[in-house]
């Protein structure tokens, strides 16, 4: 290791770029089942603008600048990710989250739009509750509200979705777990590191990387899918079949490479918190 108390210590800047070159050459073959499953979630958004008949309601011109944010962590989210560096990806992908959801709750809904206006333009809810929001307006499968098992069924899928978003948040957040996991990466001997950026090659931090592509490009979908519902594309037209085709594809295929690939357990989980808790309580309750 370089002493940099002599010499030029712009030589570690210089080596960033070095290592970060290798990693995304290491890294390309691993990822590139998921190259275009990224792709092609990234242009469906771009997409699903042109196919649509009402972009001047306020709610889809407000959602836009949502879906337009989201489609800019989804980029960026592939690029760190394709370099190794897995915590700065989690983090972005935590806004990501937050974006997506604020697509799918005001896309359609005026009284939505409104509410974020007369707040100065900020969201007026907590990601749990647009969390519970967007689950009450897509995660149920058919069911109305007073039937038998609606508020079972909105209780355990809500959890569902929000346990993703406080997984990434313990990433994002100054998290001792995380933290130590990202040590590993400058590890030299004997669990000493060396205090510096580099990128995570390790298997466990594979898991952690399949994780969040998978997450965002679950996010990403639901957002795009919010859109043209509301945005009153004609269901019936060859683009819309393509389109809605693409999307189905994209959500069947992740899930399935996502399995092939986490083959080591995550380096660390929420399942001590009281949220997964009261999860798997409702779903043994349930008798899943």
């Amino acid at each position: 290791m370089k002493d940099i108390r002599k010499g030029d210590p712009g030589w570690f800047w210089k080596a960033c770029t070095d290592i970060e070159n290798g990693a995304k050459k290491s890294l390309s073959d691993v990822l590139k089942p998921f190259d275009m499953l990224i792709r092609d979630c990234y242009e469906s958004g771009i997409i699903v603008p042109t196919l649509s008949k009402e972009l001047k309601e306020k709610d889809i011109l407000l959602s836009s600048f949502y879906l337009k944010r989201v489609l800019t962590d989804l980029r960026s989210i592939w690029l760190l990710i394709s370099i190794g560096y897995t915590s700065q990806a989690a983090s972005v992908a935590s806004s990501l989250f937050e974006n997506a959801l604020a697509v799918s709750c005001i896309a359609g809904s005026q009284e939505n739009s409104e509410k974020v206006l007369r707040n100065n333009g900020d969201l007026p809810w907590s990601v749990q509750n647009l969390v519970k929001m967007y689950t009450k307006k897509f995660r149920l499968d058919g069911l109305k509200e007073g039937e038998q098992n609606y508020q079972e069924e909105y209780e355990i899928r809500w959890r569902e979705v929000y346990s993703h978003y406080k997984w990434l948040c313990k990433i994002k957040h100054p998290t001792l777990r995380s933290l130590v996991h990202e040590c590993k990466s400058t590890t030299v001997k004997n669990g000493l590191y060396v205090i510096m950026a580099a990128p995570d090659l390790s298997l466990n931090d594979l898991s952690i990387k399949i994780i969040i592509i998978t997450v965002v490009i679950s996010r990403v979908t639901e957002a795009i899918r919010s859109y043209i519902i509301a945005s009153g594309c004609d269901n019936n037209s060859d683009d819309y079949k393509i389109f809605n085709k693409r999307i189905e594809d994209i959500i069947s295929t992740v899930g399935e490479v996502s399995k092939r690939f986490i083959k080591a357990p995550l380096p660390f989980t929420i399942r001590d918190s009281k949220l997964v808790e009261e999860y798997a309580q409702l779903r043994r309750k349930k008798g899943d």
